[in-house]
């Protein structure tokens, strides 16, 4: 198996598929790292941000496989 192929293959995505996945998770990351960032300086001004945040990130991650997965099917 190519080196190129290979974790796309292990994904089950296209590469347009993976191209999509990658881009909103960078997008959804340019958002959450600064808010983090202030957390981590203000711990008191946003409690328990950061599972919140892992949380819905993860739902996402997750949402978004299990789609591209029906949709190959």
């Amino acid at each position: 198996m190519n080196f190129l192929t290979k974790h796309l293959k292990e994904s089950n995505l296209s590469y347009l598929e993976h191209l999509i996945c990658a881009w909103f998770f960078a997008a959804l990351h340019i958002v959450i790292v600064p808010i983090a960032l202030f957390h981590g300086i203000f711990p008191f001004v946003l409690g328990g941000l950061g599972k919140k945040l892992n949380l819905k990130i993860r739902n996402r991650y997750f949402g978004l496989v299990e789609f591209f997965q029906k949709k190959k099917k």
